[in-house]
């Protein structure tokens, strides 16, 4: 079914990211290029929400905003009720990019355990927060994503998809509530692929963090997602808000029910609708 974005009036506890009247250009002058256009979007907390749309429609730079790595020209965003600035100073928020970013000279554990290190002294997290936000153990998260023997192997023993699960395992493991991820698996071949996201599917069905996933896969934004929403071609607006109702937890067999399948169509005509307005 098609959902509706939550109301205005939805109490601040209740929101995990909140984004109100965001707009985003680049450039200066004639050469100003609009890259996002008025996006009103509202994540609960503990949801996994996956965002869709042709190339260059903006999907990375929302991510980018909602991070705190670029400012938005108008509207306002919020992260846990904070700025998205505070709440990276509180380690609320964990990114995932597209490459898994390892350290050839470190072990897959230790890999994992960087982000203690690098943050031992600086960032706290808030009371409401902390619980929630609760760091794990990267021994045992690692091996929830299948890699409890590659422990002491390093990235270049490795395949793609297994750098790409320390990655992932990394950003959990670390603890913060809100995990933005940007396309973490479009280097992968289609079988890898779908065999990391449900490992991906798993650690988040056992954690529960607040995820904004960036995707171009169809199915993939379908199998993880709470809620897909559809972005137009540039500048990005958000055209659809499509509500997966697939019950939870969801094994590998659900890409094959009628009801994925459903969920599919659904997000491809509006994808398709874009388009064509585009056009």
């Amino acid at each position: 079914m098609v959902g509706m974005t939550p109301d205005a009036g939805q109490r601040s506890e209740d929101v995990g990211i909140s984004l109100v009247g965001v707009s985003k250009a680049f450039g200066r002058g004639d050469r100003r290029t609009a890259a996002l256009c008025d996006i009103d979007l509202d994540i609960a907390p503990g949801s996994f929400v996956s965002v869709i749309g042709p190339s260059g429609c903006g999907k990375s730079t929302l991510l980018r905003l909602v991070a705190g790595l670029l400012t938005p020209d108008s509207g306002t965003i919020r992260v846990l009720d904070t700025s998205p600035l505070q709440a990276c100073r509180d380690k609320l928020i964990g990114l995932v990019p597209q490459s898994p970013a390892l350290l050839p000279w470190r072990s897959v554990l230790d890999n994992v355990r960087l982000p203690f290190q690098v943050n031992r002294a600086g960032g706290r997290r808030s009371s409401a927060h902390r619980v929630e936000g609760a760091t794990l153990d990267p021994a045992e998260v690692l091996a929830a994503v299948g890699l409890g023997e590659a422990l002491e192997k390093r990235p270049a023993e490795l395949s793609g998809g297994m750098q790409q699960r320390v990655a992932v395992a990394r950003a959990f493991a670390f603890g913060a509530p809100v995990l933005l991820m940007d396309e973490p698996f479009s280097a992968l071949d289609e079988l890898t692929r779908e065999s990391v996201r449900h490992r991906l599917l798993d650690l988040w069905q056992a954690h529960r963090k607040t995820v904004l996933f960036v995707t171009h896969s169809v199915a993939e934004a379908v199998a993880l997602s709470d809620r897909v929403i559809v972005m137009s071609s540039r500048p990005g607006r958000i055209i659809a808000d499509i509500t997966i109702g697939i019950a939870r937890p969801r094994g590998p067999a659900v890409e094959l029910s009628e009801e994925f399948h459903d969920a599919e169509t659904q997000v491809r005509l509006a994808l398709r609708k874009g388009w064509a307005d585009a056009a």
